[in-house]
């Protein structure tokens, strides 16, 4: 029979694949609440026409939302696998690089943004959330680590400079 789509009672690492899965899971539980409220906030900017119609802002739209996508993805990959659908394996280090190279992309980009994108309060509430969530990938970075070494991924090497100490 198989399982409900939300549950994943993921134990250990997967065998034979040196995934800390449960780990990961815990990373997911973790960083979709703050990815959700993160993005409402993204969402909230974008109903800003000033911010809306800036070229720099929407660059940094595209990388978020790439972001996003690569996360939602990886709670999926979580799923399928907790489903016994062991092809879920290898696009856990896909999405989860994903979310790193888009992470890395959307911080260079809020960077280049105007000061009165940066000063707008739903941006301000966006990044302070972006910091949370740098701080819940280091805390999760040497499982993360293994995963991408496991499936052959790589880990965006500015990225850990620019999130984990």
């Amino acid at each position: 029979m198989e399982r409900q789509a939300g549950a994943m009672p993921l134990q250990g690492q997967a065998s034979g694949t040196g995934l800390p899965l449960s780990t990961l899971q815990q990373f997911v539980a973790q960083s979709m609440p703050v990815a959700a409220v993160a993005h409402s906030y993204h969402v909230d900017a974008l109903s800003d026409p000033t911010l809306r119609s800036d070229a720099r802002f929407q660059q940094f739209s595209l990388a978020e939302l790439n972001e996003l996508h690569h996360q939602v993805a990886l709670l999926g990959n979580l799923i399928r696998l907790s489903q016994g659908d062991q092809t879920a394996a290898a696009g856990l280090g896909l999405n989860l690089s994903g979310f790193l190279q888009n992470r890395m992309i959307g911080l260079q980009l809020a960077g280049q943004l105007p000061a009165a994108a940066m000063q707008h309060p739903s941006v301000q509430r966006l990044m302070a959330l972006t910091e949370m969530s740098n701080q819940q990938v280091t805390q999760y970075l040497p499982a993360i680590q293994q995963t991408l070494a496991a499936t052959g991924a790589r880990l965006p090497g500015m990225l850990v400079a620019g999130i984990a100490p």
